[in-house]
């Protein structure tokens, strides 16, 4: 009870930009899959990525795979998303800090459909989203994160998608060649 009575404070402490990186990995599952859901059951993914802190926030870019399987006479598809994004600290309180993020990206449709000509098999598309997640520290520098995504996959007819992640994160030093890279 006192937990919640104590109040939060909003995040701050901002480290430098590109000085550390945050990598993460984890399932994926499926939540809400708009005109998909009728021809289509998503599966559970799997995603990959990976952040750095950018002056008021952090620069972020993620993989994402989630396999469709078919609930009519479709074929089944793998779904690819590839996107940048940045993300900030809203509140944190002892070791969880919950963070809002907004993406950039694209979805790459490809189709088990050996009948098509290849230039049909495979469908990419522009996406764009926003997300929140609860990020809890386990340790100096390891963690657990609960993220959800939505975004509108802008297709012919724009396809709004949820996704709900668990990631174990690790985070590292930028080594100096890298950091002086990306500089």
């Amino acid at each position: 009870m006192l937990v919640l009575l104590t109040p939060c404070r909003p995040a701050h402490g901002q480290p430098e930009p590109f000085s550390e990186m945050e990598a993460w990995a984890g399932p994926v599952l499926p939540g809400q899959h708009g005109a998909l859901a009728d021809y289509w059951d998503p599966g559970i993914g799997a995603a990959v990525g990976l952040a750095t802190p950018f002056f008021t926030g952090r620069l972020t870019g993620s993989l994402r795979l989630v396999p469709y399987s078919p609930r009519q006479s479709v074929p089944s598809f793998r779904a690819l998303n590839l996107r940048a994004g940045w993300d900030r600290s809203l509140l944190a309180y002892g070791p969880a800090t919950l963070r809002g993020s907004f993406h950039l990206g694209n979805l790459r449709m490809s189709f088990d459909d050996s009948g098509s000509e290849p230039g049909i098999r495979n469908e990419s598309e522009f996406a764009a989203g926003y997300g929140a997640g609860l990020f809890i520290k386990l340790g100096a520098s390891s963690g657990m994160a609960l993220t959800v995504t939505q975004e509108r996959v802008f297709t012919s007819k724009p396809l709004d998608l949820r996704h709900w992640a668990l990631a174990y994160t690790r985070r590292f030093a930028t080594s100096g060649w890298v950091r002086r890279w990306i500089e």
